[in-house]
């Protein structure tokens, strides 16, 4: 079991940057417990009476969790406040300093996980065995089940509107219903790709992705020194985000897969084109870095840090079968 207390899931986001010092905007670093991170920030919103819209954050974290992460609060002409003006149930504010940009969405070097899971039975070698393997290896990408929000429910949002034409909801609300759109069409690539086996190896036609920067370029999947940096986890094959392309290539082995999974859902695509969204790429392969594991008397503990957009339940599940709490 995942997630069977706050305290079994635990998360740390690592700026990569220090605060400015001085600006219209407070950086603020927050503990939450058990909360959601949007209602977080609309509970600092509420204490200053400030429009929803004066806070940002670098990404959404679990609820059901203890979660350490970073908020931004645009305060003009404005004294700081202290750290017990903006506190709430659920949350306190562990750090406050003046930035002068407002913090934006996947504004991170890292994230930072712990993670226990509990009444693990069953084979403890083979568990190992996966968990040895995935440090050297990595593992496919996939999306995990919250971006699709409860129930998947987004994606039959993301249906009515990009196919059937309803509009509703903020800006902000479609942007999250047209990234689970995505983010469920990278998915269905991947899975083909995994079933062929080839989503850790470059086929022709395939794009680069670089681990750290996350740039883009051709592969020749007949280059040593590329198959190198690939068995060394430093570039990864790169799969679709769909949108408005710039340019389609040449016809390749790459681009007739990706035509052929995605055709089915060509109106869906259609339609992230007329709503603006631009096409971009994503890792097919996840690495946790600096993993590590330990058996204890209630389980299993797993630490390992991931880049921005991975999802430690995807880590979690190509190690043990586990129920999740929903979070």
């Amino acid at each position: 079991m995942i997630r069977w207390r706050p305290e079994d899931f635990r998360v740390v986001e690592k700026l990569g940057f220090e605060a400015d010092g001085d600006g219209e905007h407070l950086l603020l670093e927050v503990e939450k417990t058990d909360c959601n991170t949007d209602w977080v920030a609309k509970q600092m919103a509420k204490s200053l009476q400030l429009q929803r819209s004066a806070v940002s954050y670098a990404g959404m974290k679990d609820r059901r969790a203890i979660t350490r992460q970073f908020f931004s609060i645009h305060l003009p002409g404005q004294p700081t406040p202290e750290p017990d003006q903006l506190r709430g149930p659920g949350f306190e504010i562990l750090g406050i300093s003046r930035h002068r940009r407002k913090l934006r969405r996947g504004a991170l070097a890292e994230n930072e996980f712990e993670i226990r899971v509990r009444e693990l039975e069953g084979d403890l070698q083979g568990v190992e065995q996966r968990l040895e393997q995935l440090r050297e290896c990595g593992c496919p990408n996939f999306f995990g089940p919250q971006r699709f929000g409860r129930d998947g429910n987004n994606l039959g949002l993301a249906w009515r509107c990009l196919v059937a034409g309803q509009r509703f909801g903020s800006r902000e609300r479609r942007g999250l219903v047209f990234s689970s759109a995505r983010a469920a069409l990278f998915d269905l690539v991947l899975a083909r790709r995994v079933r062929l086996g080839n989503w850790n190896c470059f086929i022709d036609g395939d794009l680069a992705m670089l681990e750290r920067s996350r740039s883009i370029f051709a592969a020749d999947g007949d280059d040593d020194e590329l198959r190198r940096r690939l068995d060394s986890l430093e570039i990864h094959p790169a799969g679709p985000m769909p949108g408005r392309e710039t340019a389609s290539g040449d016809d390749n082995e790459r681009l007739r897969l990706e035509a052929e999974v995605l055709q089915p859902f060509d109106a869906m695509v259609k339609g992230l084109v007329r709503s603006g969204v631009d096409a971009q790429r994503r890792s097919l392969r996840l690495v946790p870095r600096g993993l590590t594991w330990d058996f204890d008397a209630s389980g299993l503990v797993v630490k390992f840090r991931l880049r921005p957009g991975g999802f430690a339940t995807t880590v979690l599940r190509e190690v043990v079968r586990a129920r999740v709490a929903p979070g």
